[in-house]
């Protein structure tokens, strides 16, 4: 009985339909909200790695879960400077910045940047962005 407890205890997280995370907030640093069995919540799972295709290749059963992971563990890099007048004043994707790059600005503690500032800007590349002014960022390749 004592087994069975315990087997129950350390797999109960990785069950279907179990749900310990309602966003990836509620994860640990280096985890994502897998929302493969639904949009209402998931498990915490490491991030497979550092680049889009990591994600794709991955196997999320829904593009629910590849573009959370897109969204939280792609690392990013700046590729150019001041984009926010090439891009019309419009924060997010912008062909200027490139085929997968973003007009995005960082904050400051204290001094956020509004969030339609950064229109459709991932997490991680609003992070990777200057603080000052708008620059352009793509995902590591």
């Amino acid at each position: 009985m004592v087994k069975k407890a315990l087997f129950v205890l350390l797999t109960s997280s990785f069950t279907k339909g179990e749900q310990d995370c309602e966003t990836t907030a509620d994860c640990n640093d280096g985890e994502l909200c897998n929302f493969d069995y639904g949009a209402d919540g998931g498990f915490c799972e490491p991030c497979p790695g550092e680049t889009e295709q990591a994600c794709v290749d991955s196997g999320y059963h829904t593009d629910l879960g590849t573009a959370e992971c897109k969204s939280v563990c792609v690392v990013w890099k700046r590729t150019r400077d001041s984009c926010w007048i090439p891009c019309n004043k419009i924060g997010g994707k912008c062909a200027w910045c490139g085929e997968s790059g973003f007009c995005c600005r960082k904050g400051v503690p204290g001094n956020p940047v509004p969030s339609h500032w950064n229109g459709n800007c991932p997490i991680n590349a609003i992070k990777a962005a200057k603080i000052y002014h708008h620059g352009c960022v793509s995902p590591k390749v």
